[in-house]
């Protein structure tokens, strides 16, 4: 009767460790990618925001959507389809930028700015947006290293058939004469 339980926690145990192990996994691949991501935002936002006037500003963002859109490099995470512009480095870089515009329109818009002020409101707000983006993805970087690393621990306290590593046997003659 004991054999059930056992059997039980026996399979508990076997799953709790593959949703870790897929946890980690996860977690590898996506600070990887964001720090493939992140240098590449932040010389975007340094780009945008050395710009002097807002019109070069606005003319420099949308030549980067444009280089993206007509020319995607196909870099992309292991795993993913470098055919598929959206799984690419570039294409998520594209996706950022147009959500970029799209919250910085909306904002213009909200913010009742006269015509002869949008484009100076919205190469501001571009940077902002920019800006932000940056600074989240950053702590998201921090946020799931934390987060691996308390996942290595948890991983290091228990003892599995993965951890087991048979060496193998040497037979090398140190020069003595068998007895």
């Amino acid at each position: 009767m004991l054999l059930a339980p056992c059997r039980w926690k026996q399979r508990d145990i076997h799953e709790k460790r593959e949703e870790r192990n897929f946890k980690i996994a996860r977690f590898e691949a996506q600070i990887n990618c964001n720090n493939v991501l992140l240098p590449r935002i932040t010389e975007l936002t340094k780009t945008l925001k050395s710009e002097g006037s807002p019109s070069t500003l606005i003319s420099v963002y949308n030549s980067f959507v444009d280089k993206i859109q007509t020319n995607p490099s196909p870099d992309c995470p292991p795993g993913n389809d470098p055919t598929k512009i959206e799984q690419t480095y570039d294409g998520m870089i594209l996706s950022l930028l147009r959500q970029v515009g799209e919250k910085a329109k909306e904002r213009v818009s909200a913010a009742g700015t006269t015509a002869s002020d949008k484009e100076e409101r919205l190469a501001k707000e571009i940077v902002v947006e920019m800006q932000m983006h940056v600074k989240h993805l950053g702590e998201t970087i921090a946020k799931d290293s934390k987060e691996l690393e308390g996942l290595y621990a948890e991983k290091k306290k228990h003892i599995t058939s993965e951890d087991i590593h048979v060496g193998v046997e040497s037979k090398v003659c140190l020069g003595l004469s068998p007895l």
